[in-house]
């Protein structure tokens, strides 16, 4: 079975949660009034991720910079033991961080050298973030980390040569505006040092395959051996606007361990796609969908989905559930737990 739980229809586990939100107004402490300068400079959480070991926190906060007229993003640590926050980033522009399976790293995307987005690993206990990637054409979009925490992948634009890049801007010159660029992708490979130390350049990449489309997410069987990758129509909202929208969120698999790293399509679908997850037992994985699959786009509820590795139609979780998901995630005891709109 794909998960644990409560059962719900066809022998599949399914765990349910609803949010709470009302409180009592008499037991909450008064509040000073809020000022124009407090919410204009405002600090938002915009990720929040928790050590392998849960004995440490990275937070990525989000203000205001208007010295610079642009909005600052860094990277603070708070270790459970110290109960203190630290900050771990001074650049302002780190994002996207996330924790190597042995807790040895953190990695993170940062324009700081005004390049596009590229890839860094920071350790935890401070230092100099070591820079991992020089990817073109717009830098890195997307990254996952193998489980071995020795290397990471990434994807980003197929770079193109100084004539293609000519004909390129040329065609896209007066329609960039409305219409993202559909460039394909491809899928690198970059080695993590095994310790702190200063690079002059980036670790070369070793290139393992090629995406039609935009990767939008990807995540890596827990034995290394094959990687999953979902593709988006473009950055950014997603508009549905014929052939050109939910038909380009396809699911691949990418066998990392064969020769020439062969990749397949596991869905011909005409959903909205995101939010992939791993099942627990590394047989298959778990994403949200707006729509029936099989099946025509209908602009449906969320709904869950489990998708075996070996291929074949996604099985839909708790079938008979009217209601609409909007997140999820997989403990790791195996059971899916959402939350509904």
């Amino acid at each position: 079975m794909p998960m644990r739980g409560k059962v719900i229809g066809k022998g599949l586990r399914f765990a349910t949660i609803f949010a709470l939100a009302a409180m009592s107004r008499a037991a909450a402490p008064a509040k000073k009034p809020l000022t124009f300068r407090a919410f204009f400079h405002a600090v938002t959480i915009a990720a929040v991720r928790m050590a392998p070991d849960g004995q440490a926190v990275i937070i990525e906060t989000r203000r205001p910079d208007y010295a610079h007229n642009r909005f600052r993003s860094d990277l603070w640590l708070y270790r459970t033991a110290l109960q203190r926050l630290l900050r771990l980033t001074v650049a302002g522009h780190d994002f996207d961080p996330h924790w190597s399976p042995d807790g040895r790293w953190i990695a993170f995307l940062s324009n700081r050298k005004k390049q596009g987005p590229q890839l860094y690993v920071i350790s935890p206990r401070g230092g100099e973030a070591i820079q991992m990637t020089q990817a073109k054409a717009g830098g890195v979009h997307t990254y996952v980390w193998a489980p071995d925490s020795r290397s990471l992948y990434f994807a980003a634009k197929v770079p193109l040569t100084k004539t293609q890049i000519a004909a390129h801007t040329q065609r896209w010159h007066d329609v960039i505006r409305y219409r993202r660029d559909l460039r394909p992708d491809n899928l690198y490979q970059v080695p993590v040092p095994a310790r702190s130390l200063a690079m002059l350049s980036p670790p070369p990449a070793q290139l393992m395959a090629h995406a039609r489309l935009r990767i939008q997410q990807m995540i890596v069987t827990p034995d290394g051996r094959q990687l999953v990758y979902l593709t988006a129509s473009r950055r950014g909202p997603i508009f549905i606007t014929g052939n050109d929208g939910y038909r380009k969120h396809q699911l691949f698999l990418v066998n990392l361990a064969a020769a020439g790293h062969p990749t397949r399509q596991l869905t011909h679908t005409q959903a909205v796609v995101a939010d992939l997850r791993m099942a627990a037992n590394g047989r298959g994985f778990y994403f949200l969908a707006n729509s029936n699959i099989p099946g025509r786009y209908a602009d449906l509820s969320g709904r869950v989905f489990y998708q075996p590795l070996t291929g074949g139609a996604p099985t839909r979780l708790a079938p008979n559930y009217a209601g609409s998901f909007s997140h999820f995630t997989v403990s790791p005891s195996g059971a899916v737990i959402a939350t509904e709109i």
